[in-house]
């Protein structure tokens, strides 16, 4: 079962993502809904949730939310939805905690793999008297929200400049972005790079 919770400031936006998200995940549970983070603090705090989904303006590429609610709930997944599909804004809230960004306007499948690979991606800290099993190769690799969709489109068989256009970005950007991933992978080629990416159940599968 994975727990949700879920800050917008339109209840009627939250009613119709946690219809959406239980139709689409199976062992989902919403438990949480809030209008803003300070809400949401006041109401749900300690309690225990593995996927935080907040949606916030883009004007807000500054705001500390992201990392107050990685304090507040270091064990939780933080998944961001901007307005902004701007990788340098992502970039900043992932260093600000949020384990993934996603555009406010993605197709509701980007989201449900978002969701499924940050929760997947979530590995315990081992107990202090403890000796901590290897973790497997998969979850060694933590994509930031643009590497994922970039990965993503590359199964898809998009080239670089269909995958900018669409990204509204720069050839080189993703190009730089492809050669991270290959590098992350440990690869040399993006047909092994896909190959990777599907083995470690981080893409689904290889379309054309």
């Amino acid at each position: 079962m994975i727990d949700i919770a879920i800050i917008h400031s339109q209840p009627i936006y939250r009613q119709g993502l946690s219809l959406l998200l239980k139709g689409g995940i199976e062992d989902l549970n919403v438990i949480a809904s809030a209008g803003n983070l300070r809400e949401f603090l006041g109401q749900f705090k300690g309690k225990s949730i593995d996927v935080i989904i907040w949606d916030i303006p883009g004007h807000h590429a500054l705001t500390p939310g992201a990392k107050i609610l990685k304090e507040c709930y270091p064990l939780s997944r933080l998944l961001v939805l901007v307005s902004s599909s701007n990788s340098v804004y992502a970039g900043l809230l992932e260093t600000l905690g949020a384990n993934a960004v996603l555009p406010a306007d993605c197709h509701e499948t980007e989201l449900y793999q978002a969701i499924l690979n940050i929760h997947r991606s979530y590995a315990p800290p081992p107990l202090s008297n403890h000796v901590q099993e290897p973790m497997a190769k998969s979850t060694t690799h933590r994509l930031k929200g643009i590497e994922l969709t970039v990965l993503k489109l590359i199964s898809q068989g998009r080239s670089c400049q269909e995958i900018a256009q669409q990204l509204n970005l720069s050839e080189h950007s993703i190009f730089k972005c492809q050669t991270t991933l290959k590098k992350k992978f440990e690869v040399e080629t993006t047909s092994s790079l896909v190959q990777a990416g599907i083995e470690q159940q981080i893409i689904n599968q290889k379309t054309t």
